[in-house]
């Protein structure tokens, strides 16, 4: 015997019901995914990230 499908949401639905939710959540394709709350330390360090990959890839053809 499978696994039964998730229950897929319509987006209005999602809206609705993610407005109610004191976290927040992704909708990808009806399905419901929670997301972890951000830190400013973590906001720095993937600021950092981007900062320097884009400094190091500037004029390159990547």
């Amino acid at each position: 015997m499978g696994q039964a499908e998730p229950a897929r949401l319509s987006l209005n639905e999602y809206l609705r019901w993610e407005s109610a939710q004191p976290l927040h959540h992704d909708f990808w394709r009806g399905e419901v995914y929670a997301m972890t709350g951000g830190s400013l330390r973590h906001n720095r360090a993937t600021l950092a990230a981007a900062m320097t990959l884009q400094r190091n890839l500037q004029d390159t053809p990547c």
